[in-house]
């Protein structure tokens, strides 16, 4: 009963995270993060959002731990904890374990969203 109930505070965990990461917009942004460390007006240039819309996105990124920023003068910096995803992907894996041998293949649509998913967690 022990191994249950930390196998569900791991996964309610995880899932929190994974809410954060599942928004095509925050993904645009911790893609564009994830080439290095970027000002929050650029930032928004690239991912093309209001810089009230890319603070919200980027404040649900820093609650999770996905993202941290620093403050230089009156620009603030953003980059990827890398912590934080290589940690996202290791419980990822222990909560969804792939077999060996098992191997499905995954539509077109299905694997652009992977190899997103994949980047910016890279």
């Amino acid at each position: 009963m022990e191994r249950y109930s930390e196998f569900r505070m791991d996964a309610l965990s995880l899932a929190r995270l994974l809410r954060a990461l599942a928004n095509g917009n925050r993904l645009l942004v911790l893609n564009e993060l994830a080439r290095g460390e970027l000002s929050v007006n650029v930032l928004a240039g690239r991912v093309g959002l209001s810089q009230s819309a890319l603070s919200q996105h980027l404040a649900i990124l820093r609650e999770s731990r996905l993202v941290r920023g620093r403050r230089q003068s009156q620009t603030v910096f953003y980059e990827v904890d890398h912590a934080t995803l290589a940690e996202v992907r290791g419980r990822l894996g222990d909560i969804i374990p792939v077999e060996a041998g098992v191997q499905d293949e995954p539509s077109l649509q299905a694997h652009d969203a992977n190899a997103a998913l994949l980047s910016a967690l890279s």
